[in-house]
C-alpha cells in the first residue's frame, strides 16, 4: 500500500511540477547524507558507505565511504556541552550513542574540518528485518546548534560572575562524587552586605565579579567553583590535602589584595570551610558548618576537616 502512494505521488509531482520526485527532490537534499553500514562487522572502525548525498556537504573530499575512526578524528571537544559535562564524558556519551546498533538512536555533536566547525545530527536506524543493515542519516544542524549551545551555557552558569550555578553544582556532584580524593570547599564573603549598604549594589556586583575571577584562576577541567547564593560559593576539588590547602590559602591572600586594591579596607575578606570526603554524606552542608565556625571565630580564614560519620 505504501509503495502505491509513492507511485501516485511521483506521477502527480511529475505532472504538476515537472520534476522527478525521487531523483530531483528526495535524492537531491544538500544538507544531509544517507549512509549504511554492516553491523556484523566486529571492528569498532566501521565503514559507512554513501547511499545519497555527498560527504563534501561536511567538508570532506568526495568519496564513496568514510570510516568512523576518521569521522571521530574530527570531533570538536571545544564546545559548551563538553565544557559543562567534561570533555571525556561528552565524547564517550556521543560515541556510545553513535555505536548503538540495537535500536534507533539520535545524537548531535560538532566536528571540525578544514578549520570550520559543523554540527552533525546523526540518526542511526537498524533494520533487523534485513539482517545487519544499519542506516545513518547525517544532517548539518550548525545554525540551530550554535544558538542551542549558548542557551545550554546560560542555563548552567551564573549570569553575573560566569561561574557555574547551583544547578550545575548538583549535576557535577551527582556524576563526580565517586571520584577520589574529593574536597568540598564552601566560601562566603565576609561583611558583603556592608559593601552593598555603604558603596551601593554596583560596587557589590563589581566585587562579586572580581572575587569570582580569583576563583576561576584556580579552576581546571574538574576542579570547579559554583555560585550558590548572593555571596556564597562552593568548590568541588579532586586533589590531595596539600593542594587544596594551598588553593584556599591563595584565595585568602588574593582576596586581601583585592580589598586593598578596591579600597574596601575592613569590608572585604572571605571565610572558608573545607571538608575532605570519606563517607561522602551531606558534604556541602558539612563544609557550610565549618565555614560558620570560621565566622564565629573572627572570619578571614579557613577550617579543614576530614569527614566524620
Amino acid at each position: 500500500m505504501a509503495t502505491s502512494y509513492f507511485t501516485k505521488a511521483k506521477e502527480a509531482v511529475k505532472g504538476r511540477f515537472g520534476v522527478n520526485l525521487l531523483e530531483d527532490v528526495l535524492c537531491n537534499r544538500k544538507d544531509r547524507v544517507l549512509l549504511y553500514s554492516d553491523s556484523s562487522e566486529t571492528t569498532k572502525n566501521l565503514e559507512l558507505h554513501v547511499i545519497l548525498g555527498s560527504l563534501t556537504t561536511f567538508g570532506f573530499l568526495e568519496r564513496a565511504s568514510i570510516t568512523t575512526d576518521e569521522l571521530f578524528s574530527h570531533f570538536d571537544g571545544n564546545n559548551q556541552y563538553a565544557y559543562v559535562a567534561g570533555r571525556k564524558e561528552y565524547y564517550d556519551y556521543v560515541k556510545d550513542l553513535f555505536y548503538q546498533r540495537n535500536h534507533y538512536s539520535e545524537v548531535t555533536f560538532p566536528i571540525r574540518v578544514n578549520g570550520k566547525r559543523i554540527w552533525l545530527s546523526v540518526e542511526i536506524t537498524p533494520y533487523k528485518e534485513f539482517g545487519d543493515l544499519v542506516l545513518y542519516t547525517i544532517k548539518d544542524r550548525t545554525e540551530l546548534m550554535t544558538e542551542e549551545e549558548q542557551k545550554w551555557l546560560r542555563a548552567h552558569t551564573d549570569s553575573l560572575t560566569g561561574l557555574f550555578n547551583k544547578y550545575t553544582l548538583d549535576y557535577h556532584y551527582g556524576i563526580r562524587s565517586h571520584r577520589d580524593p574529593l574536597h568540598v570547599i564552601y566560601l562566603d564573603i565576609d561583611n558583603f552586605k556592608d559593601v552593598n549598604d555603604t558603596y551601593g549594589h554596583y560596587a557589590g556586583d563589581s566585587t562579586l565579579i572580581r572575587f569570582a575571577n580569583i576563583l576561576k584562576s584556580h579552576e581546571s577541567e574538574y576542579n570547579r567553583f559554583y555560585r550558590v547564593g548572593g555571596d556564597e560559593f562552593v568548590g568541588l576539588f579532586f586533589e590531595d590535602e596539600a593542594y587544596v590547602r594551598r588553593t584556599v590559602e591563595s584565595i585568602l591572600k588574593q582576596t586581601k589584595a583585592l580589598e586593598a586594591e578596591t579600597q574596601l579596607e575592613g569590608f572585604l575578606s572571605v571565610s572558608i570551610g573545607v571538608i575532605k570526603a570519606t563517607h561522602k554524606s551531606d558534604l556541602i552542608r558539612k563544609a557550610d558548618m565549618l565555614l560558620y565556625r570560621v565566622k564565629k571565630e573572627g572570619k578571614d580564614g579557613y577550617l579543614y576537616e576530614v569527614e566524620k560519620v
